[in-house]
């Protein structure tokens, strides 16, 4: 089976792994693609993303640390903003490197799609740049 290589930021990979994770289950058009996202998909993104997850964990745990009285809010909104900091300087570095993501035909076939179902696909960039970029990455990966 032929591989496709999509080559695009690791913000990027990390952003649609999350919008993927987080679509209820009801959004997708069949359960053929969510079996898809789920074994194939969002494990290719997974696997280039775990620093992120890492970050979104940390802000988490605090938070909750917050809600169980365990610090306070002020404590919390500190605490958080050195996660966030943490993040931002990763994102410079490392968020902007360029990955090259493999995935079966099927897989990207049905990633593709789903970049560009309506909202879904313009969810995962913040701004047209980005979109046109991501778009560009998909075109590229599909010769």
């Amino acid at each position: 089976m032929t591989e496709k290589i999509l080559k695009i930021k690791r913000l990027f990979a990390f952003v649609i792994n999350s919008n993927l994770e987080n679509t209820p289950p009801k959004a997708y058009p069949s359960t053929a693609e969510i079996k898809t996202t789920i074994n194939d998909i969002i494990p290719a993104l997974k696997e280039n993303t775990e620093e992120y997850k890492k970050f979104s964990d940390k802000a988490t745990e605090i938070r909750k640390a917050e809600f169980a009285k365990e610090m306070t809010k002020e404590e919390s909104d500190k605490a958080v903003e050195t996660v966030n900091k943490e993040w931002r300087a990763y994102t410079d570095g490392a968020g902007s490197e360029i990955l090259e993501i493999k995935f079966s035909e099927e897989a990207f076939k049905v990633l593709k799609d789903q970049f560009e179902r309506d909202d879904w696909g313009k969810n995962w960039t913040g701004n047209l740049t980005e979109f046109k970029e991501m778009s560009d990455a998909f075109t590229e990966a599909g010769k």
